[in-house]
């Protein structure tokens, strides 16, 4: 196990990606708790920091996924 690579790494990739994934779901969850306080609210800055950081951490989420699956098809072929 230990000379195996593709085992050192997978801790790696399941915390990153479920690290991302919490934040993706706590970002939507402060939002949709900010929306229901005040609905006619103009979009805030936060507003918009947020849904920028949803969309390049979703990018990365994306990525992340399709280089975690392009590895494990190298080391199982």
């Amino acid at each position: 196990m230990d000379d195996c690579k593709m085992e050192r790494m997978i801790p790696i990739y399941l915390v990153v990606g479920g690290a991302v994934g919490v934040y993706i779901n706590l970002s939507g969850l402060v939002q949709s708790i900010c929306q229901q306080k005040d609905p006619d609210a103009e979009r805030t800055a936060f507003d918009r920091f947020c849904k920028l950081s949803e969309s390049l951490i979703g990018c990365f989420a994306m990525a992340w996924f399709i280089a975690g699956e392009f590895c494990v098809g190298l080391y199982n072929l």
